[in-house]
């Protein structure tokens, strides 16, 4: 007669010999996190033009406080150019109207790649790790689950 603890290592044997030969396929997995690498760079080159879009937004505004004839320098090249604001003004709108259409762009593209993950993840049963709660979380959620308990 077996004892517990060899049927359930026999069983567990059995479950981990089953989810072997259902592996996803290895290029399929290169292709996934070539993807989701993909999706994080986006990312943050969106997140990098918003920045510099809200920089162009405060250009503009600081601007159209002045008066036309005003001396003013605009950074082109990285040389440093004089010229007046009503001059540097519509080149500094034109700058922040091609950001905004960079973003929309890149937001399209965003979503292509995230649906293509998706996909991607459904297709071969492919789970995301879940991210580590930080130990503030951990004490809030510790803190939570205990807050009706006397002792």
């Amino acid at each position: 007669m077996r004892t517990f603890h060899e049927q359930r290592l026999k069983s567990l044997a059995g479950k981990f010999i089953k989810m072997s030969q259902i592996q996803i396929p290895q290029d399929e997995m290169v292709k996934y996190r070539a993807l989701r690498q993909e999706i994080s760079q986006i990312q943050n080159k969106m997140g990098e033009l918003e920045l510099e879009l809200n920089e162009h937004q405060l250009v503009i505004d600081t601007l159209d406080k002045l008066d036309g004839s005003r001396k003013a320098f605009h950074l082109i090249g990285g040389v440093l150019v004089e010229q007046t604001v009503s001059e540097i003004l519509p080149a500094v709108v034109a700058n922040k109207d091609g950001l905004t259409n960079l973003i929309v762009q890149m937001e399209e593209l965003l979503k292509q790649k995230a649906q293509q993950a998706v996909e991607t993840q459904q297709k071969y049963g492919i789970q995301q790790q879940q991210t580590r709660q930080t130990p503030k979380q951990e004490e809030k959620s510790t803190d939570q689950s205990t807050a009706g308990i006397l002792a």
